[in-house]
């Protein structure tokens, strides 16, 4: 009789762990974008077996065995949400060529070198006439690909620095878990989490690449290397330069920590003013943060849209709350003209403790964005916004309602308000 509810749990566990992990298959390897009806039914099975598996009592070993195992079999998919992955291999070839992957758009590129040995990717590009917003970091990691033939060893080529780099996340939250209880579940709610695994390493989102570093800038106890951590961060791929400030304002010495994040960011950039490609760079990141539009909740008027935000960033960055990491993060993506889902990868990262509910609520609407392409054109219907943002909203208000928020009680993990 003692065995039966054993044997039973197990059953249950094994039929959730099934259910996730074909869910997560088949939508890395068959199911497309534009299939949004067998899109969102998956994930809604994914996202509802990640929630029960998250809240089920499973050993902390199996948990990363599971979610790394779960990492290395959608390696060899072809991307399906996304065509990003066409010009990451386009820029590898170009600068694998000894080209300047920054300096002209791909239309011109190809103009100018008729004979170029990635033109069958050009017809894929969905940027043909911009510039290339990518960093010399990521340029290095597009490069690694270009010896490589057939589209399949090319994209597992792309998808191995983001596998590495999800071990390296796993492991860190592995060992934080073993140290403090409180982050046992924070680890399962990450290791499992649907969209963390089909954005990040599914689909080629370099977002997973700064993931361990902002886990070590603010789940650590070594405040001395924060802004070295969060520096690197900002070199890889630009967004966590949003951290710099706040990590600076609570560094012990603010003049070192300023000198340590702007030599670690200029290196990481100097191949771009090397090359003598920097206006040609800014001119493309001005280009993608003000004409571009995405789902975006609540997008400031260019050109004073993203002044506005950097002021709030900077000032809620003097607020020595335990959530004012998470809430600089939040204030860019609601500000941003640009939402795709990809980028709440980080903010589940930094979600994991004294996180908000609205945030796992977010990380299931938000996949509703790809309603976007079910039409060819692509066009979002005028209530998808309310659909994906209002929910969110929403809850997010009723967690800070006084009522709710004088009986919680949060602590404060994070490093950098140690002092």
């Amino acid at each position: 009789m003692l065995l039966f509810p054993f044997f039973g749990r197990m059953w249950i566990r094994l039929v959730g762990m099934t259910l996730w992990l074909s869910a997560l298959l088949i939508l890395g390897y068959i199911i497309p974008r534009h299939n949004t009806s067998a899109l969102l039914l998956l994930y809604s099975s994914a996202f509802l077996a990640w929630w029960w598996l998250s809240n089920t009592k499973i050993d902390l070993l199996n948990i990363l065995a599971i979610g790394i195992l779960a990492r290395i079999v959608i390696l060899p998919a072809t991307p399906l949400w996304s065509d990003d992955f066409y010009r990451f291999i386009w820029d590898g070839v170009i600068v694998w060529e000894g080209g300047n992957p920054w300096k002209l758009t791909p239309a011109e590129w190809l103009s100018a070198h008729p004979q170029f040995s990635g033109s069958a990717y050009y017809k894929h590009l969905n940027s043909q006439h911009y510039l290339s917003v990518y960093p010399p970091v990521m340029q290095v990691m597009f490069a690694l690909s270009a010896p490589f033939g057939g589209i399949t060893a090319k994209v597992m080529v792309l998808k191995f620095p983001l596998l590495i780099a999800e071990v390296f996340s796993l492991g860190l939250l592995y060992k934080y878990a073993k140290i403090d209880k409180s982050l046992v579940k924070a680890f399962s709610l990450y290791a499992l989490h649907p969209l963390i695994i089909i954005e990040g390493v599914g689909n080629i989102h370099h977002e997973v690449m700064l993931i361990p570093f902002l886990l070590m800038t603010f789940y650590t106890n070594r405040s001395r290397f924060s802004v070295f951590f969060v520096a690197v961060a900002a070199a890889i791929k630009l967004t966590p330069v949003i951290w710099i400030p706040l990590v600076i304002f609570r560094s012990r010495k603010i003049l070192q920590a300023i000198f340590t994040a702007a030599v670690v960011v200029s290196i990481g950039l100097l191949p771009i003013v090397y090359s003598g490609a920097l206006s040609e760079f800014a001119s493309a990141l001005h280009m993608f943060s003000t004409e571009f539009s995405f789902i975006s909740l609540f997008a400031l008027p260019s050109p004073y849209g993203w002044p506005i935000a950097l002021l709030i960033i900077a000032a809620l960055s003097l607020w020595a709350h335990p959530r004012t990491v998470l809430l600089i993060g939040l204030v860019y993506l609601v500000l941003s003209p640009t939402l795709h889902p990809w980028y709440l990868l980080p903010i589940i990262a930094l979600n994991l403790k004294n996180g908000y509910g609205a945030v796992w609520l977010w990380s299931y609407t938000i996949v509703f964005s790809y309603i976007h392409y079910a039409t060819i054109p692509y066009a979002s219907p005028w209530w998808l916004k309310w659909c994906i943002h209002m929910p969110v909203v929403l809850y997010f208000l009723y967690e800070n309602m006084p009522f709710n928020f004088k009986n919680r009680r949060i602590e404060l993990p994070l490093n950098i308000f140690e002092r």
